[in-house]
């Protein structure tokens, strides 16, 4: 009887445990890994809002290559942002990009180093993206703005093998020279063709060249003058640009005509973004002269010290990418001086940038 007594409490208690039991198993949650325990192609794919860059990552073969230690740097169009790049491109899908292209598209988003948000400024980027572009860095209010276009959403995700800044719009590679892109500007028409007159255009479409076993690629900064500030002058057309110069319109091509020494000075070697300058003298392109940069207040060209006049940017206008250098536009008509007598601290090894960093990326991007 006793035993009888006992089973009959228990049985009643059975499905009360079997219900407590499954109730249990059901709000067992299993934790998915934080962003920093993995690794950045592990994050995208984890992540729907980025199926339409993980796809075309995959076709582009790129996964393998953000799947290890890097570190990276990567700003991560969400798919809004690609399907509106498909329809800038006039394309239905990733798929109507050629397999080149999607692997360009792909690099032009990752740079081979860690940049958090509070390392960009007013610029570009301190280090090239995969294809050896310089990506350009701007600011409206407190966004932060890559390539003119692009904004950053999302800031310093951060892997254990990088970076990831999320953007509302995808980055289109840059494709043209330095003077197709002022040429292309009709603010700068009569820059545009003193450029073409002297043949100085010539040198600024070179974008690379065979160095040595590598290949270099050129680099200029172009100070541009709006037909805007001619006018200023009384200057409509580039033959009151040549008689304003007191040059000899027969000679346009030489060196020593003024109007070429003063096309030319608006011309410097190396590419110079606004957070690439500092105080001091940048040589033009024949190198055998220079523009004096003062960086304090603002930044300033050709500084007077004694009345404080100086030649300035037009920032909004600035910053412009080019595929071998930038373009600024300038407030003023900036006529051909010599600098003051300055102390210039050179390095020697200081040759045409190589692009052995690029071929770099190209061999281990192939790799994977």
């Amino acid at each position: 009887m006793k035993s009888f007594a006992f089973h009959n409490q228990i049985i009643p208690i059975l499905p009360g445990i079997v219900f407590l039991l499954t109730c249990c198993q059901s709000d067992i949650q299993y934790m998915d890994k934080k962003p920093e325990e993995m690794v950045i192609s592990q994050y995208i794919e984890s992540n729907p809002d980025f199926t339409e860059f993980n796809n075309i990552l995959e076709a582009a073969g790129l996964k393998s290559c953000l799947s290890v230690r890097g570190p990276y740097t990567l700003f991560l169009p969400d798919n809004k942002a690609m399907l509106a790049y498909y329809k800038l491109k006039n394309a239905n899908s990733f798929t109507d990009f050629s397999k080149l292209f999607q692997n360009e598209l792909i690099r032009n988003h990752i740079v081979g180093f860690e940049i958090p948000t509070n390392e960009i400024g007013l610029g570009a980027l301190k280090e090239t993206n995969a294809i050896g572009d310089y990506l350009v860095s701007e600011f409206e209010g407190t966004d932060i703005i890559i390539s003119k276009y692009s904004k950053i959403i999302k800031r310093n995700i951060r892997t254990s093998n990088g970076y990831i800044h999320v953007v509302d719009r995808v980055l289109d590679p840059v494709t043209k020279d330095i003077f197709s892109v002022v040429a292309s500007d009709p603010s700068y028409k009569i820059f545009t063709e003193g450029l073409e007159l002297t043949g100085i255009k010539d040198t600024l479409q070179l974008i690379s060249f065979p160095y040595g076993k590598t290949i270099a690629r050129t680099r200029f900064t172009i100070l541009a003058v709006a037909d805007t500030i001619y006018h200023r002058y009384g200057i409509y057309n580039t033959g009151d640009l040549i008689k304003w110069c007191g040059a000899n319109p027969d000679s346009l091509t030489y060196l020593n005509n003024p109007f070429y020494r003063y096309m030319e000075y608006h011309c410097l070697s190396g590419s110079y973004y606004l957070s690439d300058l500092n105080t001091g003298l940048c040589p033009v392109l024949s190198a055998d002269n220079n523009i004096m940069f003062t960086i304090d207040t603002d930044y300033k060209l050709n500084l007077d010290n004694e009345t404080k006049k100086y030649t300035g940017f037009i920032i909004p206008a600035s910053n412009t990418p080019a595929k071998n250098g930038a373009l600024h536009a300038i407030n003023n008509i900036l006529p051909v001086t010599e600098p003051e007598p300055t102390k210039v601290i050179f390095e020697t090894t200081d040759f045409f940038r190589s692009e052995a960093g690029r071929l770099l990326w190209q061999i281990l991007l192939e790799i994977f």
